[in-house]
């Protein structure tokens, strides 16, 4: 008895259908008979390899284990049965499971099994991805319980899935003997519609030595004979340009002997069974590796004598191509037409091509050759789309930042959170964006380049009004954000929001600072997007000065100040040049450019003055007290900031008061005014703490313990900065820590315990270096130049002073620099060098002096004992 099954017809000249031929070549196989005339039982079973694979193998009522397979080569079939004594079964062994290696005397493979397209010659690149698909093959094949092994390459078009396939074919194979096959499907094609599975199988059974008028009509009868057909064969099967989970299924063979490699522009989450291999663009040096293979490209200049390359040439060469590559976005195809375009043009030069795609108005023109071209193979993707997802992906073309997420398309395509969540995992599924992080989204460089130009040729007036939605939705969210921040003054401009109808919540501190981290550089990006909405830029630049200055952004913020101050300045709103003035003067005041922050302040101050602005007033006069204190402008400082008090005072400003009576106390205890530092640092922290202003009551804290500690009260030291660096923790400011680190690790030098006082100060000093203030880490060198002097495993006293002193005079901290040479002039004491002590202790001395600093009495009562103390080891000034 023979089991199979599948479609039965008759066609027009009574030949019946390749299931019942299929059926009789089983029941006349050789094997077959010789099993039953070795048998003492009555009855012989046979089943195809498909009705064993499908049905017999999970049966819960016969037995799998008391089958034997055979090959039968019976005519046009050669394929593999599964035998079965009903009535004198085989004894049951699992290790009969395995299918056996065709009789080589049966075995007779078709020409049109071995299909394979021709390795790519000029292959590079794509190691690890290489080693890890022909790893998964070998650790499958050693397996005891294995399935068909199917994997799929998806990424974005123009990656390389095709030629990454053949090339992984060709390695992989001798491995198949049976042959190795590559289908198109048509998935993606210009000029082709996505092949019917049906047409995919006929193609697939012919290839096996069916002839066409055998095979049967129906869909399922062809995928049931196709799995029949290569049932136990080790066929190696490339399916080319996937367009669908439907369109695959019916293709997959049935034996775990054979391997499927499927490329898709389409991810296939729903596919069971299939390992994903998500091909990306090529790393940097791989990339460079396949321009100058593909371009078969020889230097552009040469050494007029030797004719050999020159050291300089070389390296113009290497930024050349590094340069092409990155402008080609790192995408195989994209490398390949610019590779195209060298060898086609023998006198260009790489860095002339460099040149051409970067100055280009449309550089998706430059990169096309032929039929080919990055246009076309983002065109065919975008075709495929629906309407309404082709708007959402020329939509991506008009946000301005680097990544999206569900909010900002929400706002961008004004839809609902649910509409932009299925176009984004549609788009992604489309590998036409990539998931960056959990939820968030962005195009690859070239497909930005392509939606821009599709939004360009489309309804201005929708792409504006989808532009001014998505700013106005992120300077919405980035002012709810700011209201966690730490604030400093009372903001001079009003700002006027749109509430838009989907925003995330960001209603503590963590989420506030949390949303900012992640959208800052589309936050960045928006000003240069908003040139047609002066009034956002400035708004948005004032919303975020708080945020950019307690995470010590300071690159980011002079970018975005900068260009809020042009579009005030072009649009003359001279409060919003007043404004971005003094946030960029504060800037500048924590990078240590004094002139540059004095110059900004001293504008902003005029500009205030001339519009009657009080509160600007006071707020840039506080300001301009930092900014004069630091260089040792003491009395300045002092004259300013007590006029700012005034005008807060006026004003009934209590926070402008607070901070600047904490300034003066500053000021007031660097000219040695102990008493009268503590009680105005007393009465500012008060007014902070009633305030509940935390940035502030952690600022007062900090300069209060600097003064203890001037005063030698360490305990007192200790306890008030230890409460400010628990307030500037919770605030997550990393200069705040930096300072409290600072005044912790001397006291903990004062007090002998020199492990923790090195632990502190190079934290210290690795934050302050972190956030680029020099002014901090002159500082912080200053201190552990003092530690070393005690604990010589804090570093070279000299080599650490000679630093602070070298920082110090760059950006002009007076208050530093003298440190720095009382430093030297103790380590040229201990050296017993008494010159050049006496030179360092002088220049100290002379600074000191003009700073009116209470440290001039001890540096001239160095000098006085010099010479006669010569072993004594000189205190700290």
């Amino acid at each position: 008895m023979a089991l199979h099954a599948g479609e039965v017809q008759f066609d027009r000249h009574g030949v019946t259908s390749a299931a019942v031929n299929h059926t009789f070549r089983l029941l006349d196989a050789r094997p077959v008979k010789t099993a039953l005339a070795d048998s003492s039982g009555a009855l012989a079973l046979v089943t195809s390899g498909w009705f064993f694979e499908d049905v017999v193998r999970h049966s819960v009522t016969v037995d799998p284990a008391s089958f034997r397979p055979v090959w039968v080569s019976e005519k046009e079939t050669s394929t593999v049965a599964w035998i079965a004594l009903p009535d004198h079964p085989y004894p049951p062994d699992p290790a009969a499971l395995t299918v056996p290696a065709p009789e080589p005397t049966a075995r007779s493979v078709p020409a049109a099994m071995f299909s394979m397209r021709g390795d790519i010659p000029d292959f590079v690149g794509r190691h690890d991805e290489l080693r890890t698909l022909l790893d998964t093959v070998v650790t499958a094949a050693s397996q005891p319980v294995r399935g068909i092994a199917v994997h799929a390459v998806d990424g974005m078009p123009g990656v390389g899935k095709t030629a990454f396939s053949i090339h992984a074919a060709h390695h992989l194979a001798d491995r198949f003997p049976d042959g190795q096959i590559f289908l198109e499907l048509y998935g993606h094609s210009p000029t082709q519609t996505p092949r019917d599975p049906a047409d995919a199988l006929a193609s697939l059974l012919v290839a096996t030595g069916m002839e066409q008028s055998a095979l049967p009509h129906e869909l399922d009868d062809r995928a049931r004979l196709w799995r029949d057909r290569i049932a136990g064969k080790k066929v190696l099967l490339v399916l080319d340009d996937a367009a669908s989970h439907d369109q695959l299924r019916p293709l997959l063979p049935g034996t775990p002997d054979c391997f499927v490699l499927i490329t898709s522009r389409h991810r296939l989450p729903a596919l069971d069974g299939v390992h994903a291999l998500l091909l990306d663009v090529m790393p940097s040096d791989q990339a460079a590796c396949l321009l100058l293979t593909l371009a078969a490209h020889a230097p552009s200049s040469t050494d007029a004598d030797s004719g050999a390359a020159t050291p300089t040439t070389v390296e113009a060469e290497v930024e050349a191509v590094a340069r092409v590559v990155q402008l080609c976005g790192f995408l195989p195809l994209a490398i390949a037409l610019a590779a195209g375009r060298l060898r086609s043009h023998p006198t260009w030069s790489i860095a002339y091509l460099a040149d051409l795609l970067d100055q280009a108005p449309d550089r998706l023109a430059h990169l096309a050759g032929g039929d080919r071209s990055i246009r076309a193979a983002f065109t065919v993707s975008y075709q495929h789309l629906t309407a309404q997802r082709r708007w959402i992906f020329t939509l991506l073309g008009v946000h301005p930042g680097p990544s999206i997420d569900v909010y900002a398309l929400a706002a961008l395509a004004d839809c609902s959170l649910t509409q932009a969540h299925d176009h984004l995992e549609a788009l992604h599924a489309d590998c036409l964006i990539q998931e960056t992080a959990p939820g968030r989204f962005q195009l690859h460089d070239l497909l930005r380049v392509y939606a821009g130009s599709l939004a360009a040729t489309a309804d201005q007036a929708d792409t504006e009004r989808a532009m001014r939605q998505v700013l106005d939705y992120y300077l919405h969210t980035a002012a709810t954000a700011d209201g966690h921040m730490t604030v400093w003054t009372t903001p001079t401009v009003t700002i006027t929001l749109h509430t838009p109808a989907h925003h995330p919540d960001v209603d503590t501190r963590q989420r506030a600072r949390a949303w900012l981290d992640t959208e800052l550089a589309t936050l960045t990006t928006c000003l240069d997007h908003a040139t047609g909405h002066p009034d956002l830029v400035i708004a948005l630049s004032t919303t975020l000065h708080n945020y950019l200055r307690v995470s010590c952004e300071y690159e980011q913020a002079l970018r975005i100040h900068h260009t809020a101050l042009a579009a005030a300045e072009r649009t003359q709103d001279r409060l919003g040049q007043a404004t971005t003035l003094t946030y960029l003067g504060r800037v500048y005041y924590l990078r240590g450019d004094w002139t540059r922050a004095q110059q900004r302040h001293a504008h902003a101050l005029q500009l205030f003055t001339d519009l009657g602005d009080q509160r600007g007033q006071a707020n840039t006069l506080s300001d301009l007290g930092a900014v004069y204190y630091l260089p040792g402008e003491y009395e300045r400082a002092q004259e300013v900031l007590a006029h700012a008090l005034q005008l807060f005072t006026d004003l009934g400003d209590q926070r402008g008061q607070a901070n600047t009576l904490a300034s003066l106390g500053r000021v007031y205890y660097l000219r040695g005014e102990y008493e009268r530092a503590q009680e105005v640092l007393a009465h500012a922290l008060q007014l902070l703490t009633d305030l509940g202003d935390q940035r502030g009551q952690a600022n007062a804290l900090h300069f209060l313990g600097h003064l203890y500690y001037l005063r030698g009260d360490w305990d007192r030291a200790q306890h008030v900065l230890d409460q400010g660096h628990n307030l500037w923790v919770d605030l997550g400011s990393r200069r705040g820590q930096a300072q409290t680190m600072l005044g912790l690790g001397r006291v903990r030098h004062q007090q002998g315990d020199y492990d923790q006082a090195l632990d502190l100060l190079t934290q210290a000093h690795a934050l302050y270096a972190a956030t680029g203030e020099r002014d901090g880490q002159a500082d912080t060198l200053n201190s552990l130049g003092d530690l070393a002097l005690d604990h010589p495993p804090a570093g070279d006293p000299h080599a650490l002073f000679t630093q602070a002193h070298t920082l110090a005079r760059t950006i002009g901290t007076a208050l530093h620099e003298a440190h720095a040479l009382a430093g030297l002039g103790r380590c040229a004491h201990r050296a017993h060098d008494l010159p050049t002590a006496t030179t360092a202790f002088t220049q100290a001395l002379t600074i000191y002096q003009r700073l009116g600093s209470p440290a001039t009495a001890t540096i001239t009562r160095y000098l006085a004992d010099l010479h006669h103390n010569t072993n004594q080891h000189p205190e700290t000034p």
